[in-house]
């Protein structure tokens, strides 16, 4: 048996070789899915829902995150508005920011990423999003008795 046949077979008996092996195809995958947004320097915001309700909303929590975090670190505590005229959507921040974001772990990474590119957050959420039900749906499948081959598939 070659070195490589031996590396191949001593990789698979590692714990991790199944997440390396979904990470890579996952990659793969995404990059010849996505490949004409990357090549064409397009974003996955069309005109409709993505850029009506989702966009808008993912920005407007990405500031209001910003300003509970300047208010706390400044000293004047949580200040947490609950009515906005100025949304355009409904004025209740809670209810909509509830339909929309909260409760999502991954939108809180709004409260770091630079307003000015929103957009790519946008797009990076929607990558994460597909890769973390993947990851999900495996370990179901796991959790069932099935093979790593054929949850990989």
């Amino acid at each position: 048996m070659g070195k490589a046949a031996a590396f191949i077979e001593a990789f698979k008996k590692k714990k991790y070789a199944y997440f390396v092996v979904y990470t890579l195809g996952f990659a793969v995958t995404a990059a010849f899915v996505f490949r004409y947004f990357i090549l064409y320097g397009k974003t996955f915001i069309d005109n409709s829902d993505g850029l009506i309700q989702n966009f808008n909303t993912m920005l407007y929590y990405s500031k209001l995150l910003k300003s509970i975090i300047k208010d706390v670190l400044s000293g004047n505590g949580i200040n947490i508005p609950m009515w906005d005229f100025n949304l355009g959507m409904g004025e209740d921040i809670v209810e909509l920011l509830n339909y929309h974001l909260v409760g999502d772990p991954l939108t809180l990474i709004g409260a770091i990423w630079p307003g000015t590119r929103i957009d790519y957050m946008f797009c990076f959420m929607y990558i994460i999003r597909l890769y973390l039900g993947g990851l999900a749906f495996s370990w179901f499948s796991f959790y069932h008795k099935n093979g790593r081959f054929g949850t990989l598939i």
